[in-house]
C-alpha cells in the first residue's frame, strides 16, 4: 500500500471506501481462507482518514510447472537474498518472507520452491499441472 491505481482515482476523489464488519472479515476469510485480515493505516490514501478493516492477499509468484527446478529454486532463493533491496522498493516487501509461505492455501507449490522450502509444506501440496 498504497496501490497507485486507487491513490490515482482517490486523489480525484473517486474512490469510497466502505468499511467490512467484523463479521464480514469473518465470513470472507471462511469462504476464501488465502485471504487474511488486513488493515489499511489512515493516510494511506487522502481521503482514507481512520483505519480501514479489510481483507488481503499475500504476494505470490506463479511459475508454470515446465521451468526448470533448478531455476525456479535460484529465483526464490535471490529474492529472499535480495530482501533488503525489496523493502527499499516498496514497504509491502515486509511481509515477503519465507515464514509467509504457509499462507499459500490455493495454489501448488512449483518443485524448485518446494526445493527451497524444504519439507515444510502442507501434506497434499504438489507442483501445478
Amino acid at each position: 500500500m498504497p496501490f497507485p491505481a486507487v491513490a490515482a482515482l482517490d486523489a480525484k476523489r473517486l474512490v469510497r471506501s466502505v468499511p467490512l464488519t467484523p463479521e464480514q472479515v469473518l465470513a470472507l476469510r471462511l469462504a476464501m481462507p488465502e485471504l487474511t485480515a488486513s488493515v489499511i493505516p489512515p493516510g494511506t490514501y487522502p481521503s482514507l482518514n481512520r483505519a480501514y478493516a479489510t481483507v488481503g492477499l499475500y504476494n505470490f509468484a506463479v511459475a508454470h510447472k515446465d521451468l526448470p527446478v533448478d531455476l525456479v529454486y535460484r529465483i526464490v532463493d535471490a529474492v529472499f537474498d535480495n530482501h533488503e533491496e525489496m523493502l527499499e522498493i516498496h514497504p509491502a516487501a515486509a511481509a515477503t518472507i519465507p515464514g509467509n509461505f504457509v499462507h499459500n492455501s490455493f495454489l501448488p507449490y512449483h518443485d524448485g520452491a518446494i526445493r527451497f522450502y524444504g519439507n515444510t509444506l502442507p501434506a497434499g501440496v504438489l507442483a501445478a499441472d
